[in-house]
Parts: C-alpha cells; sequence; structure tokens
C-alpha cells in the first residue's frame, strides 16, 4: 500500500528534493571540515532577528593577535602596491591613523629619496618569483598549501622615513612575497626601528673613538666617576702613573700621592676638582697648575695638573677628567741652566775676584822683594816673609784651580762609582791631620769596617772638608774636640749610612744655616779662603744620591757647637 504522502508527487520532484538534501548535506559537511582545519574563523547564521557572525577562535586568532601587537611595523602590500593590511605599529611610524593607511599605495610614506630603494625591492622580489614559477610549475594547483612564501630569506634594505616634525627615522625593511591559494600575489613587508639600535651604535662609536684617542694622547688622562673611580685612563697615564697595579675602578686618591707646589705641598684631593654645573661653565681650579707626584715606587717627577668637570647632556655632573703633563725633563733642563749659569758665575768669580786676588797679592810682594833686592842687594831676616807669602798665594791659587778642576769631574761624571768602605775612607782622610804641628784639636774616631757604600775618591774630600771646616771655626778659648760616627739608619724603604761630624767649636748661626752650602756663603771666621769647601760637599754628596743637614750640638744654642749629618745610601 503507498502512503498517501507521495502519491501527488511524481517521480522528476523527488529527484529534485534528494539532490537539494545532497547539496545541503555537502555545505554542512564541507563547514565542518573548513571549522577543523581552521580555514574559516567566522559563520553567518540567519535567523528571526536577522544574521549573525559567530567567530571561531583557533590558531589564525592568535597569529593575527600576534602581529597587531607587534613592535615591528607589519603591511600587507597588493601587488599594484596598495596598502592592503597594516598592524597599529605601522600608525605609529607613519603618524596616521589606519583608515588612512589602507588602500593608499605604500610608496606614498616612503621619501622622495628613498622610493627608487623600494621600488627596486619590489622588482627584485618579483623577479624571484618568476624564477621559481619555472622552477616549480605545479605551484600554484596545490591545493593542501593554501599560501606559499616565494624567497623564505626575503629582500632587506635599510632606508629612513620621516617621523613628526621632519625628523629622520632610521628602520629595516624586510620584504617578501606571498602566493596565495587563489594565485593572487600579495606582498609582505616587516618594518623595523632602528633609532635605538642607531643610538646606541654612536654611543658606542663615540666611546670606541674617545677610547682610541686616550690611547693615543701625549699626556696622561684619567676620566673619573663622582665617586672619583678611574673608569677611563689613557695609554700613558696605565704605564707611566700606574705602572703595574692599574688604573681602571681604583680610586684616583689612593692611586696617586700629588702635592701643589704653589700651595706649600698641599695633598691634591679628588674631591678639589668636582664642581657644579654652574662652576664648571667659567675656568675649572686647576689649569696647568705645578705640582709633584709621588709614584708607587716612591719616585718624584714633576707635573702640571689640570681638572675639568665631566657634565652630561643636562649640565648634571658625572664626574671629572684630570690631566697630568710630565715636566720633570723640563724642570731637569731647568735645574741643568740653572746649574751651568751657577758653574759660569762661579768661574768668573774664581778668576776675576779669588784667583785675581791671590795675583794681587804676589804682584805686590814680588814687586817689594825685587826692591829691597836692587837696594839692598839681598833678601834677609823680616824681608825674607815676601817670598813664603807669595809662595803661599801661589799654592792658594793651585788648590783653587784644582778645586775648580773637581768640580768639573763632578759635573762631567769623569768618575765612575765603585764600592768604598766608609771607614777606609775616613782614616784616610784623617791621615792628613796626624802630622800637623801645633795643631790644638782631638779628633775622637772608631772605625767599623764593612760599612760599604757606592761612591768615588772624591768622598775624601766631602770628609776632609768637613774636618777643615770643624778646624777653621774652632773656639780660640778651649781645644777643638771633634766626634765623627757612622751608623745604619732606615729612611722611606732605604737603608743609609749616617756619617755625624760634631764639634765643641764656634757654631753656625741660625740664618747663616740655610745658606752655608751656597757658593760665598760663609759665616764669621778668622780664617781666609774661598768658601767653596761646603758648596762641593752639598754637590757630592748630592751626586751620591745622599743628603746633607745641619743642626746644634746642644739643641737651640747655636754657639756651642755644629753637627754635620751626612746620609750615604747604603750598598746592600
Amino acid at each position: 500500500m503507498v502512503d498517501d504522502t507521495y502519491k501527488n508527487i511524481n517521480t522528476e520532484e523527488i529527484l529534485l528534493e534528494l539532490q537539494e538534501y545532497k547539496r545541503r548535506l555537502t555545505e554542512t559537511e564541507d563547514t565542518l571540515n573548513a571549522i577543523k582545519s581552521g580555514t574559516i574563523d567566522a559563520i553567518v547564521v540567519s535567523g528571526n532577528k536577522g544574521e549573525k557572525i559567530y567567530t571561531l577562535q583557533g590558531t589564525d586568532i592568535i597569529y593575527r593577535l600576534l602581529i597587531e601587537q607587534m613592535k615591528e611595523g607589519t603591511l600587507i602590500i597588493g601587488k599594484d602596491g596598495t596598502i592592503i593590511y597594516s598592524n597599529q605599529i605601522v600608525s605609529n611610524y607613519f603618524l596616521q591613523p589606519l583608515e588612512k593607511i589602507i588602500g593608499r599605495p605604500l610608496l606614498d610614506f616612503i621619501p622622495a629619496n628613498q622610493k627608487t630603494i623600494v621600488k627596486n625591492m619590489f622588482e627584485d622580489i618579483k623577479r624571484d618569483f618568476i624564477v621559481e614559477n619555472k622552477t616549480n610549475k605545479n605551484m600554484l594547483t596545490m591545493i593542501d598549501q593554501p599560501t606559499q612564501i616565494i624567497n623564505p630569506s626575503g629582500i632587506k634594505q635599510e632606508i629612513n622615513i620621516e617621523i613628526q616634525d621632519k625628523k629622520i627615522m632610521p628602520v629595516f625593511l624586510s620584504l617578501n612575497a606571498i602566493q596565495l591559494m587563489t594565485e593572487e600575489l600579495v606582498f609582505c613587508l616587516i618594518i623595523t626601528d632602528l633609532s635605538e639600535q642607531k643610538k646606541n651604535q654612536k654611543i658606542i662609536e663615540e666611546g670606541n673613538l674617545a677610547i682610541s684617542i686616550l690611547g693615543q694622547i701625549t699626556d696622561a688622562l684619567f676620566v673619573c666617576d663622582k665617586e672619583g673611580s678611574v673608569i677611563l685612563a689613557s695609554n700613558l697615564a696605565q704605564e707611566k702613573f700606574c705602572q703595574n697595579i692599574g688604573c681602571l675602578h681604583k680610586n684616583f686618591d689612593h692611586l696617586l700621592t700629588i702635592k701643589i707646589i704653589s700651595e706649600n705641598d698641599r695633598l691634591f684631593s679628588f674631591k678639589d676638582t668636582l664642581l657644579t654645573s654652574t662652576e664648571a661653565g667659567g675656568n675649572n681650579k686647576y689649569n696647568n697648575v705645578e705640582a709633584s707626584v709621588i709614584l708607587s715606587d716612591k719616585r718624584h717627577i714633576y707635573i702640571l695638573l689640570s681638572t675639568a668637570t665631566l657634565l652630561d647632556s643636562n649640565n648634571d655632573v658625572l664626574g671629572s677628567i684630570i690631566r697630568l703633563t710630565d715636566i720633570n725633563n723640563l724642570k731637569q733642563a731647568e735645574k741643568d741652566l740653572k746649574e751651568s749659569k751657577s758653574q759660569t758665575e762661579l768661574y768668573f768669580d774664581l778668576m776675576s775676584h779669588d784667583i785675581s786676588n791671590l795675583h794681587q797679592i804676589m804682584l805686590a810682594q814680588l814687586e817689594m822683594a825685587e826692591y829691597i833686592m836692587n837696594t839692598k842687594g839681598k833678601l834677609e831676616g823680616a824681608d825674607r816673609i815676601l817670598i813664603e807669602d807669595s809662595l803661599n798665594a801661589m799654592t792658594n791659587a793651585i788648590k783653587l784651580i784644582r778645586t775648580v778642576r773637581k768640580i768639573q769631574d763632578f759635573k762631567n761624571r769623569e768618575h765612575a762609582l765603585e764600592n768604598i768602605d766608609l771607614a777606609n775612607m775616613l782614616e784616610e782622610a784623617l791621615k792628613n791631620y796626624s802630622s800637623i804641628p801645633n795643631l790644638n784639636a782631638t779628633i775622637n774616631y772608631t772605625p767599623h769596617y764593612g760599612n760599604i757604600v757606592q761612591a768615588n775618591p772624591l768622598l775624601k774630600d766631602v770628609f776632609s772638608n768637613l774636618i777643615d771646616n770643624a778646624i777653621k771655626h774652632s773656639n780660640e778659648y778651649e781645644p777643638l774636640k771633634l766626634n765623627i760616627d757612622v751608623s745604619k739608619i732606615y729612611i722611606n724603604d732605604t737603608d743609609y749610612y749616617l756619617v755625624s761630624f760634631e764639634d765643641n767649636g764656634t757654631g753656625i748661626p741660625d740664618d747663616i744655616k740655610k745658606t752655608v752650602f751656597q757658593r760665598s756663603k760663609r759665616g764669621p771666621t778668622k780664617s781666609s779662603g774661598s768658601g767653596l769647601g761646603l758648596y762641593i760637599v752639598k754637590s757630592l754628596i748630592d751626586n751620591l744620591g745622599g743628603k746633607i743637614e745641619i743642626e746644634d750640638r746642644i739643641p737651640g744654642n747655636s754657639s756651642m757647637g755644629v753637627r754635620f749629618l751626612v746620609y750615604l745610601p747604603a750598598k746592600n
């Protein structure tokens, strides 16, 4: 029995209805498959209240969110050069809202002098696309790959674009061509802001340039932070002033001891350099100020000290720059010039005064002797003293010439240094006084052998002059007592032998003590002479790396004798 529902439907209608159901089923299956594969992200559904859009949150939505939040600008550009898609960061680059960017040609946003560069990028990527098509003819029919990236490495180029107030922003462009499933060709352009990178690169380059300048500068330059820590130092600073201990990250005040000569050798402190930004706009406190530096090996060298406050772009104080100019050679040249001048004056003084006076004495005595010989025919009795005085004057002139020669030998370093036992040298000097008749003096000295110094034979002249000085300045009312003593002492990491000459003579007044070692600076004396004795003593001792001092035998009483203290470096 046939159902009444279909008794009035013919076969053709039934077939059409079946085809409709089959089409709907196929559409439904395709939709489900599309949902499963992620190729659609929304469905439009019709209802009583009209159509509604239901979005599907698959992996594609994550990619979109990622692109939107990228720090790089992303553009999709059609094959005619029109911008199809842009993320928000591009809007910040071009200073335009997205609705004024999408739909416009890319070249509208590229400066005129950069357009050719961008055009060439697109031409290059299109050329790669044609080559890829020839290589793979089936690429356009690959249904299982909805998109195909042409030349994955892309075309890359660095250009400049204009931003607000016509400022230039350097950017890096990376361009790729993408073949869509619809056979349509589009371009993906990634824009990376290089401003910060360029700024950092400039800082690095400027830093490298500064370091290079520091490395070649002929002065010692230290760059310190506000705490006084050395953050940069020139090659000369590290080689000469830091030696093997290094400069960087060390406190400047701990690194070097600097004394300001014009301020009575006041110690320099890094804090003296830290001026305010207002003060730094004027003159810095130190500008080629003469100073001395004590190095780690205890050596002293002379320098010119200059400082400058280090400011940033906001005039905030960052630290200080300290420059040390070595003038040790200049000071030595000045010293040599001064000594040469003094030497010239000394020779002139000797020739024009001392030797001239002796010649005048000899000439007067000999003329008198000649007169007596002419009148009496002979010299006898008291008249013979004329010849004796002439001989004494000639002897003194010869001594002066020898003294000048010794000074010259000392200046020319004619005498090589050798190991000398102080006891032997003192005994040799004392032999000259053992045979002097009527010498009203007692010299106390107990030799202790083995006290070795590096000196030359002129050291005997040092000791002889000091003994002579004691005899010349002895008290006429009581016998001279001269005590000579040798001891070993330790000063500033150096061993010295101290040779003391102590007498009970007339002493040396305090105002004379300061100048007694200078040429012709002599205290009151009953003896005659050129005044070269203590000058030679000081010169020779200085040449040996030692020093000489004077003090009262009885502290505070300069009329009760004197004590000369000679310091000579010990030979280890």
